[in-house]
């Protein structure tokens, strides 16, 4: 698997949120988001320009974890890029985990892979309309690929899961709708989180949000590691 970076964090998002984690980022996404206020991805480094990469095997990975974890880490996140990319290597290293920790896979729900249910979280955030990079060479493809509601259904009935949208504005909110009743994932497992890649611009949009999981029973999730460290790699 190419890995971009391994490092202990404090998980920033979802239900585990200011958990100790050890979290390893796989490198490759199957996706090229770009949103309308200009951003692109959190994790270019992965997905736009996939850079600083190192080749590891799941044990090898398996033994960074436990090195960076010692006896007081118990928690994993395994994110991206894309991990579902990686599809018998990320097995294999979800079993391995999941012997010694709990462990939180985020995926774009793109593909479905039939895990170990065991100690899985799978955090799952599709990736709306409001994400395609209209106007570049990669737009036909991302639309294309971006939701596949077959993929979304079975994470949600067959694991511990959420769905977490990115939200940019409230034109978004009928497109969730969609997606949950085609998915039949009820109100208390999805979060809205808003999009930004600084504190500033995730500040502007949480109240509105807040409000909006107050108006339609969902629950909220800001990005407690973008708040408190900045967006930058390792934190």
């Amino acid at each position: 698997m190419l890995i971009s970076e391994i490092y202990n964090c404090l998980q920033g998002e979802g239900p585990l949120r200011g958990t100790p984690s050890v979290l390893i980022r796989t490198s490759i996404c199957n996706l090229r988001c770009s949103f309308k206020d200009g951003s692109f991805c959190d994790t270019p480094y992965t997905s736009w320009d996939p850079e600083q990469h190192t080749n590891m095997s799941p044990s090898q990975i398996l033994k960074k974890t436990r090195e960076l974890a010692g006896n007081l880490i118990r928690y994993v996140i395994i994110s991206g890029g894309e991990p579902t990319c990686w599809s018998e290597e990320l097995l294999e290293l979800s079993d391995d985990l999941q012997s010694e920790f709990h462990v939180t896979l985020e995926t774009n729900g793109t593909k479905f892979l039939e895990f170990d249910p065991g100690s899985l979280l799978v955090s799952v955030s599709p990736k709306l309309n409001s994400s395609v990079p209209f106007g570049t060479a990669h737009e036909k493809m991302h639309q294309a690929n971006r939701l596949n509601i077959s993929a979304l259904t079975s994470y949600i009935s067959d694991y511990d899961s959420y769905l977490k949208f990115v939200v940019t504005s409230l034109e978004d909110l009928e497109e969730i709708k969609m997606i949950q009743k085609e998915t039949k994932c009820p109100n208390d497992r999805i979060y809205l989180m808003p999009e930004g890649m600084d504190p500033q611009s995730i500040n502007d949009k949480k109240r509105w949000i807040a409000n909006l999981c107050l108006e339609h029973g969902y629950k909220f999730t800001s990005r407690e590691h973008v708040d408190i460290f900045g967006n930058k790699r390792g934190v």
